[in-house]
């Protein structure tokens, strides 16, 4: 959790409650337009843009601050600094008056590669915090939720472009993750938290930092009581502004989550009992900050001697033990950076602060999360040895290390060795700092808030900040990965998969119509039936010499044809093995038709999906599961067939004002069904042939990657990209050294 990272650094970094002599300077009014203004692109391409801005975020390759500071901007959002002066205007129009800082999008982009999460109903308890302590009663759900459903068809092209980009990162998580706006929890990376943290802060802070103002509910900046009427909010420098600083420009009206309204029309009825309307205000600021602390923190796993993989057993014994070492320490470089990046927040929260430095932390619970299926341990490649504690509170010692052993699973069933295939397979592993030794909600923040130093007055607004984020339960930790050596019956053992991710959109000033794609298909460790023949060894000349005219041709003849077969190898699926498809197809629609649609009529369809077998089972043969590769060795290429159906749920929900309708029907889908594939992949799946010899495993690898142009939507009017891979070991024959000479 981050309100236990939060315990942690702080108390390295030695915090304490003398105030900084360092002066919070009035604010510069909010950023005014450039001279030079910015052509909005066509929304098409500004849509699609965002879609592909998704997707690259996710390469490790590239650099994410610079993509995410695009596709922010493509979404309406002004950059500043934390000065909050203006550094880059919105790429599309029209504004939506919004601002996210520079040092915001770095330290965002970090935790999005990190691989940190949030819980979408975490986050909005958090919200609620604040929410109910401005007085208002129940949940902010309930307007996320509205904000998320509709803003696909909002009338304003920024709302319709920001929806589209939380959308389209949630399709890069991969199956029910993309469900942003469904009833059902989902994870947010941190780049959708930051954006839907923006939005609605701003439309709880803005309304009250200008009744802040206006004097309505002001409090003392010395005493932090409230003060009725006041003409403006003193600075520590003895300067004056007329609202405390927040993130929305002058104009800022709301306008996406409806929040803005229901604060602005009750902010008097719940100042009544706002106690600190500008430490409110100055929270509400702040969350964003607090939780880009998480860059403090560094971590790593590795494996002690003798390292990777981890070796199982051909039978019923444990395999190889391997002790997991985490680490975990403070980077007293990124402290340094955060402080001159927020000094002004560190002088508000009255903060005083010692040397950063860099430092492991000690003592605290770690949480070990292995990837493993949670249903079965039957498919389970590891396990940890007898004796081991909880592994979800593994504790650190004075070095910041904490330390499992596992060790490789027994075989389910013993297996031959002379007929079995090494398999090196991944186990992915997660190490979170967790939190350490308390249970009660004001226990931990009295914690957090007394490690940080807080003193009285204005620096009271970082109690709420501490509710929040315990309410948030951010997740961040260390991600690695634990390499295994597997056994598996048979020869040749394949791998196949098709990942699909696509988005379509299309406005016009009447009709929208949206179109969201989330489909995979996965072969694992499938045992293939190889067709064709080795290469014919070399005729030896002097042999052939000794042979009458006639043999001697046929023999040549014959090692000919021998040599062409071998050109040619094909595999076929066979049992074991097992496979697996996900579907889940989104589709809106507003006023589109053949001319009778209503054009006020609203269209929404789902498409769900999910299916998993095993070879040699009925339910494998039902779902018509097969997996073929055909190799081309002298063309160097392989053609590819996945092939697989799934059942699949279909709901379409027709709105028209008050009457809706609700259609239901079930049917069975493939992997590429509704999708037009393009040239050359329409008449087949081509792929260039790479093959490596494994010499310590006595093994061929063959295997391929390859991105497949589509087009779907009505009309074929949409584009998209599916991946496609394969790999086929196979064991080959040691070839035997030659013998040396006495």
């Amino acid at each position: 959790m981050l309100t236990t990272f939060l315990t942690a650094a702080f108390a390295v970094l030695g915090l304490t409650a003398a105030a900084l002599p360092v002066p919070f300077p009035q604010d510069p009014p909010a950023a005014a337009a450039p001279a030079t203004p910015v052509a909005p692109l066509d929304e098409g391409a500004r849509l699609n843009r965002l879609v592909e801005l998704a997707a690259l975020l996710q390469d490790t390759q590239l650099e994410a601050a610079p993509l995410a500071t695009e596709a922010v901007r493509l979404a309406g959002f002004t950059i500043w600094d934390e000065d909050r002066t203006p550094l880059a205007e919105p790429l599309g129009a029209p504004r939506l008056g919004l601002a996210i800082t520079d040092a915001e999008l770095r330290a965002y982009s970090t935790m999005l590669r990190d691989g940190q999460r949030v819980q979408r109903d975490d986050l909005i308890a958090g919200i609620d915090v604040l929410y109910q302590q401005l007085g208002a009663e129940g949940s902010v759900r309930a307007f996320v939720l509205d904000w998320l459903r509709r803003g696909a068809d909002s009338g304003n092209p920024s709302v319709r472009a920001l929806t589209a980009l939380l959308q389209a990162l949630g399709n890069q998580h991969g199956g029910e993750a993309g469900r942003l706006d469904g009833d059902a929890d989902v994870e947010l990376d941190p780049l959708q938290a930051l954006l839907m943290l923006r939005v609605l802060t701003e439309d709880l802070n803005t309304p009250l930092r200008r009744a802040i103002g206006r004097g309505e509910f002001a409090a003392d900046a010395q005493t932090g009581t409230e003060k009725k009427k006041g003409p403006a909010v003193p600075a520590a420098d003895g300067a004056w502004f007329e609202e405390p600083p927040g993130w929305a420009e002058d104009a800022y009206a709301g306008g996406i989550t409806g929040l803005f309204g229901e604060v602005a029309g009750k902010i008097g009825e719940w100042g009544k009992s706002v106690s600190d309307g500008l430490g409110k205000a100055n929270a509400l600021m702040s969350i964003a900050k607090f939780i880009a602390t998480y860059t403090f923190l560094r971590g790593e796993v590795t494996v002690a001697l003798p390292g990777q993989p981890l070796v199982r057993t051909k039978d019923a014994d444990p395999g190889e033990q391997r002790t997991l070492v985490a680490r975990f320490w403070i980077d007293g470089t990124r402290v340094t950076d955060w402080l001159k990046e927020h000094r002004k927040l560190v002088a508000l929260a009255g903060l005083d602060v010692d040397m950063p430095k860099t430092g492991p932390l000690k003592g605290i619970e770690t949480e070990w999360d292995i990837k493993q299926s949670h249903v079965t341990t039957k498919t389970h490649l590891i396990q940890t040895v007898r004796g081991t504690p909880d592994i979800s509170k593994i504790k650190s010692d004075e070095n910041g290390e904490a330390r499992i052993t596992v060790e490789g699973c027994p075989q389910p069933v013993p297996l031959d060795p002379k007929k079995v295939m090494p398999l090196t397979k991944i186990v992915p592993i997660v190490v979170t700092p967790q939190v350490k030794g308390t249970e009660m909600q004001q226990d931990l923040v009295d914690a957090v808030t007394g490690a940080i130093g807080i003193k009285g007055g204005p620096s009271g607004w970082l109690t709420p900040v501490m509710e929040v984020l315990y309410r948030m339960k951010w997740k961040g930790g260390v991600h690695f990965d634990l390499h295994v050596l597997d056994w598996q019956s048979g020869e040749s053992i394949g791998q196949g998969e098709i990942t699909i991710r696509a988005d379509g959109h299309r406005y016009t000033r009447t009709t929208a119509h949206t179109m969201s794609i989330a489909r995979s298909l996965k072969f694992t460790d499938v045992q293939m039936t190889v067709v064709g023949a080795e290469p014919p060894p070399p005729l030896d000349p002097a042999v052939l010499k000794m042979m009458p005219a006639t043999y001697r041709e046929q023999m040549e003849k014959g090692f000919q044809q021998m040599a062409e077969l071998a050109k040619q190898r094909a595999f076929y699926s066979s049992a074991p093995g097992q496979a697996e498809m996900h579907l889940q197809d989104r589709e809106f629609s507003r006023g589109e038709g053949d001319g009778c649609v209503d054009a006020n009529e609203e269209t929404r369809t789902t498409r769900d999906g999910d299916a998993t077998t095993v070879f040699g089972s009925e339910e494998a043969v039902i779902s018509g599961c097969s997996f073929l590769v055909n190799c081309d060795l002298e063309q160097r290429t392989a053609t590819l067939q996945l092939r697989m159906m799934t059942k699949v749920h279909e709901v379409t929900r027709i709105k028209n004002g008050a009457r809706e309708t609700q259609i239901e029907s079930d049917g069975s889908m493939s992997i590429f069904d509704g999708l037009t594939l393009l040239p050359p992949f329409d008449k087949g799946i081509v792929i260039p042939l790479q093959e490596t010899e494994i010499r310590e495993m006595d093994a061929c690898n063959y295997y391929g990657v390859v991105r497949v142009p589509f087009r779907f939507g009505p009309g074929d009017r949409y584009q998209g990209t599916a991946l496609v891979s394969y790999s086929v070991t196979r064991k080959v024959t040691p070839k035997k050294e030659p013998k040396r000479p006495r």
